[in-house]
């Protein structure tokens, strides 16, 4: 594809200018939101919708986009073509996923928009919003069509490249230079007002690089949904991580601020966001609660903020107003925290206002890597938090952990599963490291050749994405590939490659969460750890021998006898079944395992493959 030159700054404003006015010669008053789908046609599996594995989550961005211009005056309106392929999926007999084309057109008929804004947050969801846009465009070519949101905004270029049916591209958080930029469409104000948009002038890039950052007192607005049935959105996908803990709750979104301390090098944060966390006022946040109760019934909450625990005093302040709303509300925080803000006092007020479970952003064992990716928290914050986390075994606890950096060694990996293993999060999650538009990371990799643009467009790089792994499996069902644990064996200086990776990431997962299950014993973390396996089981990684073995395991410690028996002749089954996991089984003695499990009905000792 050929490469569009940029224009430069000083001519911005006013070529963008200029092709706004030509798109709007009669004005911009009605504005329709879109959120497409998350997961593309080819990818869309129904019995993985119909089992609730596919997010959910809330058009919170548009929600307040809506909001704002609501209140300068505009007309509104918001579809969600992601709920619209969910619900269907769940509720139609004669469901097809190219239905939600009906549903746009429907909207657009109705709602006569003069402008169509689509958001796409996430890398993955890239493929969907190009469908969207060629769709609308072939079917309302009049109709301009702007684009945000946070893949957008790392990958502007690119994306005005690729799909030149996109008319512009909205960066960054837009609250407020969205509303300038539809102002400046009904003619107010001047071209240099215009901040953070870009486009293709006579085929050329342009961008304006000037931004207008929402400020705090900016931020104490809650979204507009207008007739989105908000309240059943958690029944027919996932938003957070934790349906399991309760599966008929009505979850939400919600955010308390913007931003991150941190400055990590793999991150989108600081790009997106800017510098430094802003946060609304407490009672802007806890009215949102109580107004989403009172109108859907939400009682539980995914929090999106990047940096929950900024500011002690003002947060533990929030969780106490939470908490005397006395309502009936849980909430996560599987965006993740800050291992280092982390405090007693503050898990203390969690806790009291609804906390049920908390992630940390740990990434890796390393000094080295944790000092290279400038992470705000170091190896005695991590043990600091594990041990503090003891003393509440009501709240699950997850741990992020990635692999796979730039030039990271064996001797660093097995770093990281050392710490994960002594600071005994609940359950770790684990993914091979992503690379994400406008990062440091990825732009040092960009920069010296050693990363292709396209396929993190493409995301082409997400090996842990849904059904990955089981494509991995069923790829290997006709013709095992070698699996051995000397790929964890080698020279401590060694870097593993992609293939090799792939294989770490299974022996890492093993070991940090399925290995330690044997000398699990606490009443309150095995009841915890029933259900969130058993979750695993019926509903994400259906067939899977290792999480039926170890669900066995802990329906036997529990005494449930029959329960166990089943899941054991199961995982011999699905074992047997599968030269991806007939080949692991055996490698790492789990065939002995399961062997004496079925025939004494007890828990033997088991010794691991690796000194630890």
């Amino acid at each position: 594809m050929r490469k569009l030159p940029t224009i430069i700054p000083r001519s911005s404003h006013t070529l963008i200018a200029q092709k706004i006015k030509e798109l709007f010669p009669s004005g911009c008053t009605r504005i329709l939101f879109v959120n497409p789908a998350h997961v593309t046609e080819q990818d869309f599996n129904i019995k993985s919708a119909r089992l609730c594995c596919y997010s959910s989550t809330l058009p919170y961005g548009p929600g307040i986009l809506s909001k704002r211009l609501q209140m300068s005056g505009y007309i509104t309106h918001i579809i969600d073509l992601n709920f619209e392929i969910l619900w269907n999926a769940h509720h139609d007999p004669q469901f097809g996923y190219n239905k939600w084309r009906n549903a746009f057109n429907k909207e657009v008929e109705s709602f006569k928009p003069h402008l169509i804004g689509i958001s796409c947050m996430f890398s993955t969801m890239h493929g969907c919003m190009i469908d969207t846009i060629e769709h609308s465009k072939q079917m309302y070519p009049r109709i301009p069509l702007i684009a945000g949101g946070v893949h957008t905004s790392g990958f502007t270029k690119l994306n005005l490249e690729k799909c030149p049916s996109l008319d512009f591209v909205m960066r960054f958080e837009s609250d407020l230079s969205f509303i300038t930029f539809i102002d400046y469409a009904n003619g107010k104000g001047n071209p240099e007002d215009l901040t953070q948009v870009a486009a293709l002038c006579n085929t050329e890039y342009v961008e304006i690089e000037e931004r207008n950052t929402p400020q705090e007192d900016d931020l104490n607005i809650t979204p507009d949904y207008h007739n989105l049935p908000i309240e059943k959105y958690s029944s027919v996908g996932m938003i957070g991580a934790y349906r399991w803990l309760r599966p008929d709750a009505r979850a939400a979104t919600i955010v308390s601020n913007r931003g991150c301390r941190a400055r990590c090098t793999f991150c989108t944060v600081e790009n997106f966001n800017g510098r430094g966390v802003r946060g609304r006022r407490n009672e802007s946040v806890v009215n949102e609660i109580k107004e989403n109760y009172a109108r859907y019934g939400i009682d539980h909450y995914m929090w999106i903020d990047d940096d929950l625990f900024h500011d002690e005093e003002r947060i533990i302040k929030m969780f106490h107003a939470i908490a005397n709303c006395k309502l009936p509300i849980t909430w996560e925080a599987s965006n993740g925290v800050i291992a280092s803000a982390t405090t007693e006092s503050l898990v203390a007020a969690a806790a009291c206002s609804g906390c049920s479970a908390l992630h940390f952003g740990i990434e890796s064992g390393s000094p080295e890597i944790l000092r290279n990716v400038k992470k705000p928290s170091g190896i005695k914050h991590f043990h600091k938090a594990g041990r503090l986390m003891q003393k509440y075994p009501q709240i699950f606890t997850r741990g992020f952990l990635m692999l796979g950096f730039p030039s990271e060694t064996l001797r660093q990996i097995w770093q990281t599963i050392r710490l994960a293993c002594d600071i005994e999060m609940d359950w770790y999650s684990i993914q091979i490291v992503s690379y994400l538009g406008n990062t440091a990371m990825t732009q040092e990799l960009l920069a010296k050749g050693l990363l292709n643009e396209q396929a993190i467009v493409d995301a082409s790089f997400f090996v842990c994405a849904v059904g990955g792994q089981s494509h991995r499996e069923k790829n290997e069902k006709q013709a095992a590939r070698k699996f051995s644990l000397d790929v964890l064996v080698k020279e401590d200086d060694h870097v593993p490659s992609t293939e090799e990776l792939q294989d770490i990431w299974f022996l890492m997962d093993f070991m940090v969460n399925y290995e330690r299950l044997l000398r699990e014993n606490r009443p309150q973390k095995l009841q915890l750890k029933y259900l969130f396996l058993k979750d695993i089981c019926l509903r994400k990684t259906r067939n899977n021998p290792l999480s039926t073995m170890f669900l066995g395991v802990i329906e036997l410690k529990l005494g449930l006898i029959e329960d166990a028996y089943i899941h054991f002749i199961q995982a011999k089954i699905f074992m047997e079944e599968s030269a991806f996991w007939d080949i692991r089984s055996r490698v790492l003695g789990l065939d002995g395992v399961l062997k004496n499990l079925i025939k004494s009905g007890t828990i033997p000792q088991y010794i691991s493959p690796y000194p630890t």
